[in-house]
């Protein structure tokens, strides 16, 4: 059903996640987006520092993109 086996891989005690970043916008005027972006930046800094692994997001918000015709200004050609 397009459903495929779950990985199973031994987990050791350097595998623990010792830090954890909760963003959350300061104002209801930060959009989801922004604050996802904000988190990629991270994400790249972190990622620089010698001997760090396994840095990603988690919950990030999709890209939408928003396209919009006018009519008025589409021409049709045959």
């Amino acid at each position: 059903m397009g459903v495929g086996q779950p990985i199973i891989k031994p987990r050791g005690i350097e595998d623990v996640p010792i830090v954890n970043v909760t963003l959350s916008p300061l104002s209801e005027s930060t959009t989801l987006q922004e604050i996802t972006s904000v988190a990629h930046g991270l994400e790249t800094e972190l990622k620089r520092i010698p001997g760090t692994r396994d840095i990603y997001t988690v919950g990030r918000q999709p890209t939408i993109v928003d396209v919009r015709l006018d009519l008025r200004k589409c021409r049709v050609t045959e």
